[in-house]
């Protein structure tokens, strides 16, 4: 059993790097992948825990197609120690940080008065495994819960947070062409992350691969935990008949941010199971590429 899609402390998960593999050993998982949003700062820890479970350093990539279309892209068996790669983290990093603060304005004009003081106070409670701290929307979807306007986080978001809710700001994001191009150099292979869940209709998704494989596109995720059940065989159809490489993962944030999903396993009512025969093709063109 293997997952190619997991996320740390690093960036918006509940788990230390160290923590994600102990869970991982503790459900005889044999390999796992770190892919943090937009950093790899949960890397150095993540590699150094002494364990027998395979672990593959990677990064998970914001990206925009055309100016407005959500695509990411994973990096598996990302150099961390990349500079092109770094600075275009950095950059990312400083437009999140721009949002962030429009977001609390637009809060601001909703008579919601939550400080980035506070938001940064509860970031910092959850620094990341670097000593970074990073905030995100879920920090202040915790300012706002603290604050009585929300339940839980889950409910900040789908009041105040997700797209099309009034406290929502679009954030700027890396070309995905670029993205790809940086992924590269930094020795990954790139790999479209959950295209059925940014990308709701076959046909857009279909159409958006033919530029995203001019790019250099190296496969696409076709096991997933939120795929309805048609879209795992459309999937695998799509990467057979583009000679596309294939992977896999529960996008694993902890226990509590998204419900139901184990590392490893996905939903228990409707588990995944991601073949080892992935992560071997995986390995292959990352030789070749060599």
């Amino acid at each position: 059993m293997i997952d190619l899609h997991c996320h740390s402390t690093a960036s918006d998960g509940e788990l230390t790097p160290t923590e994600l593999v102990r869970l991982a050993e503790k459900h005889s998982v044999s390999a796992v992948a770190l892919t943090d949003h937009d950093t790899t700062d949960g890397l150095e820890e993540f590699l150094s825990v002494d364990s027998t479970v395979e672990r593959i350093p990677g990064v998970e990539l914001s990206c925009s197609l055309a100016g407005s279309n959500d695509i990411h892209v994973v990096g598996l068996y990302v150099d961390k120690g990349n500079a092109a790669l770094q600075e275009a983290l950095a950059q990312i990093r400083r437009w999140r940080d721009d949002r962030n603060i429009a977001i609390l304005e637009k809060l601001k004009e909703l008579e919601i008065p939550v400080s980035f003081e506070e938001v940064l106070d509860i970031a910092s409670k959850e620094e990341d495994a670097s000593g970074e701290i990073v905030i995100g929307r879920p920090h202040i979807a915790k300012a706002l819960c603290q604050h009585g306007y929300c339940k839980d986080v889950r409910d900040a978001f789908e009041k105040f947070l997700r797209n099309d809710r009034p406290a929502y700001v679009n954030r700027r994001k890396l070309d995905v062409r670029e993205g790809i191009r940086v992924l590269h150099d930094a020795g990954a292979v790139v790999i479209w992350a959950h295209p059925f869940v940014t990308m709701s209709r076959r046909n857009k998704v279909t159409h958006a691969i033919k530029e995203l494989m001019f790019a250099g596109l190296d496969g696409l995720e076709t096991i997933y935990p939120d795929y309805k059940p048609a879209d795992t065989p459309y999937a695998q159809a799509l990467a057979e008949n583009r000679m596309l490489l294939e992977s896999g993962g529960t996008d694993f944030h902890g226990p509590k941010t998204r419900k139901g999903i184990q590392i490893g396993f996905g939903y228990e009512q409707n588990p995944i199971c991601v073949p080892e025969a992935f992560l071997d093709a995986i390995k292959d063109a990352r030789l070749k590429r060599a």
